[in-house]
């Protein structure tokens, strides 16, 4: 029976792993010079450059913004505490 088992394990199939599409420069000015104000571009920036979800960074609170050091605090589910 534990024969069997073995068998199982080893025929699976691997999973390729998908490289993340990257946004080319241009369409990051156009998206930015959309934008009316340094906080609507702290999300998308903010987002790209630290790697956090969408949920942790729109978790943030006025008690994780740092505003002499130019930082926020977002609690991650893996790191714990990440900073951008």
């Amino acid at each position: 029976m534990s024969e069997s088992r073995d068998r199982r394990a080893r025929l699976r199939p691997k999973v390729r792993e998908r490289r993340p599409r990257a946004i080319p420069d241009r369409l990051w000015d156009e998206l930015f010079a959309q934008m009316r104000c340094d906080r609507d571009r702290a999300l998308p920036a903010c987002y790209v450059s630290s790697g956090a979800r969408a949920s942790e960074l729109l978790g943030v609170r006025l008690e994780d913004v740092d505003r002499s050091a130019g930082r926020l605090w977002a609690i991650t589910k893996g790191a714990g505490q990440q900073g951008c």
